[in-house]
C-alpha cells in the first residue's frame, strides 16, 4: 500500500514534472511534516536533483493572502492590555489581567479563524454566564457576581477594540 502523500506526489509529478513546470507551481499543505514528506516523495519519483515547487503550510499561506503580519503572542497580550486599560471601566491590575489574557487571546483567535459572527457569540456568552450566575433563591446578585457579568458584557467591546487597534497598527 503506497502512502497517501506518495500518491499525491505522483499526481503532481505526472501533471507538472515531466515538462519542467514543478518550480512554477505552489502547493499548500496542512503542516511542515506533510510538506517535507511531499518533497521527499517528489525527489524519489523524479530520481535526480530538481527544482521543487513552492510548498506553503496553511497558516503561512493564509498570512500571505491576507497581507497582514502576525504578532508574537507576548506582544499581542501587551497590546491587548493597552486596549483593555483604555476601553474597560475600572480595569484590573496587570497581574490579574495576565491570568486570563492568554485564554482571551486564544478565544479571539478561534473567533477569527472560524469567522463566527462576533457580536452574536459575545452576546450568547454573556447570556450563558448570566444564567450560570442566576440565583434560584431570588436573592440579589453579589457584588462579585455583578462584576463578573459586567466583565462578560465588556468582553465583546474589548474584542472589537482590539481588532481595530491591531488593524490600525
Amino acid at each position: 500500500m503506497t502512502p497517501f502523500l506518495y500518491d499525491i506526489a505522483q499526481k503532481i509529478y505526472d501533471a507538472h514534472g515531466q515538462n519542467g513546470e514543478l518550480p512554477e507551481i505552489a502547493i499548500v499543505v496542512p503542516g511542515k511534516r506533510a510538506g517535507l514528506f511531499l518533497k521527499k516523495h517528489l525527489a524519489h519519483i523524479h530520481g535526480k536533483s530538481f527544482l521543487s515547487p513552492q510548498i506553503f503550510i496553511l497558516p503561512d499561506w493564509f498570512k500571505m493572502l491576507s497581507q497582514k503580519n502576525s504578532i508574537p503572542a507576548f506582544e499581542s497580550i501587551m497590546l491587548l492590555f493597552e486596549v483593555y486599560a483604555h476601553e474597560i471601566n475600572q480595569p484590573e491590575e496587570f497581574q490579574m489581567f495576565m491570568k486570563w489574557a492568554p485564554q482571551a487571546m486564544n478565544d479571539f483567535n478561534d473567533i477569527d479563524q472560524t469567522l463566527i459572527d462576533s457580536k452574536r457569540i459575545f452576546q450568547n456568552i454573556k447570556d450563558i454566564k448570566g444564567i450560570e450566575q442566576w440565583s434560584l433563591q431570588a436573592e440579589p446578585l453579589s457584588e462579585i457576581q455583578n462584576k463578573f457579568l459586567a466583565f462578560w458584557d465588556q468582553f465583546g467591546t474589548l474584542y472589537h477594540a482590539f481588532q481595530q487597534y491591531c488593524n490600525d497598527k
